[in-house]
């Protein structure tokens, strides 16, 4: 069996085209063969987005596929074919084991102008029964010998009805890579940042501007009723900092941002099928906190028409300018959609009054937005 995609597109000026995907691809069912040659992306096995190359699949036994990639990375999907770059991703999957299990590991090895890019080893563990999932990833760099990535992450069926979904985020932001070294350097060319610095020196730089960041969200459900359903939310992320060096300045920690969200979203409250959505929210950052109230809602009115009301009520406060801020957020959509398009109207407005330490500013705001989409 032979087959191919291809999406493309341009914008901006000409000749800035863009290709995602366009690649030729073969199947042997009986043989358990499978391979996709071209620019492609594939979502895991230690390979990172868009890439000119082959991937290949064999299904050994039931319960083992082999797979090998290999080709030249791509930075987006406009970037050209770039010969400097190549890798070559073996992996492994086993399962399912016991109807819950998934396993699968991977090796990585890339290169840049020659040089040692990402050496690479992983695995990934999937347990799926009802009511519970949970995914655990990993990713470690052995010629950094550090952690790329350390990613939990499922959701849980509890007692009363209550189901949590939790994802705990550990990783190098972005991929430590060592092509990373030329961020804040003089020169794109990674030929050119060997004529400045070492080896060693090149290794130091690609750590030196690959932060740390952590993530950890949790969300709780539960129906309360036939029409009403519990939402709460909770968030916190921190990114640590970036040294000085090779002339880049340093980049301080984020500090910890962390967010707290209460909702409530109702359906059929007026009249059948509207739906309603009733929200607080407090967020805190080390220079920066606000809490807000919404309701954001949707009506049916006539065949496909929609309205949509909402408004929001925010108050911050922020230490680097001494300010308190009040806003109020009313707006009000339109809109009519079938599978081919959709037409809305947008009209909102804010209002607004800042108190600083020597001044007060009121603010008043007015925007419409009329627009039509159409898919094809």
């Amino acid at each position: 069996q032979l087959g191919g995609a291809a999406s493309g597109g341009s914008t901006g000026s000409a000749g800035s085209g863009r290709v995602s995907a366009a690649y030729a691809e073969f199947a042997d069912r009986q043989r358990g063969l499978s391979a996709r040659v071209g620019r492609q992306s594939h979502a895991g096995d230690g390979i990172l987005g868009i890439f000119d190359g082959a991937f290949v699949s064999w299904q050994w036994k039931p319960s083992v596929t082999l797979n090998v990639a290999g080709g030249m990375p791509a930075d987006t999907a406009r970037s050209g074919v770039n010969t400097d770059r190549q890798f070559l991703a073996l992996s492994a999957d086993f399962g399912p084991y016991r109807q819950a299990w998934d396993f699968g590991v991977f090796a990585v090895a890339q290169q840049v102008a020659g040089n040692a890019d990402r050496r690479a080893l992983g695995f990934e563990t999937r347990y799926f029964v009802p009511g519970r999932t949970a995914v655990l990833l990993m990713d470690y760099d052995f010629q950094f010998q550090a952690i790329n990535s350390a990613i939990l992450m499922g959701n849980w069926a509890l007692p009363g009805r209550w189901v949590l979904a939790f994802d705990v985020d550990h990783r190098r932001s972005p991929v430590l890579t060592l092509r990373n070294a030329l961020i804040g350097q003089p020169v794109t060319d990674f030929n050119a940042l060997e004529a400045l610095f070492t080896p060693t020196e090149i290794e130091q730089l690609a750590q030196d501007r690959t932060p740390v960041t952590d993530a950890l969200s949790l969300s709780l459900t539960r129906p309360l009723t036939d029409r009403w359903q519990l939402m709460i939310d909770a968030f916190g992320m921190r990114t640590g900092e970036s040294p000085e060096s090779g002339g880049v300045a340093a980049t301080p920690s984020t500090g910890l941002d962390k967010s707290l969200q209460l909702q409530l979203v109702g359906s059929s409250l007026m009249r059948a099928s509207d739906l309603h959505f009733f929200g607080a929210r407090v967020q805190q950052s080390p220079s920066q906190r606000s809490a807000m109230l919404m309701w954001n809602a949707r009506f049916p009115i006539v065949g496909a028409w929609r309205l949509g009301p909402r408004l929001r009520v925010e108050r911050r406060e922020s230490d680097a300018t001494q300010s308190t801020q009040m806003l109020y957020l009313p707006e009000i959509r339109i809109d009519w959609s079938n599978q081919r398009s959709i037409f809305e109207f947008n009209a909102g407005g804010e209002i607004g009054k800042q108190d600083l330490p020597a001044d007060t500013q009121n603010t008043r705001r007015l925007y419409f937005l009329l627009g039509y989409r159409l898919r094809f």
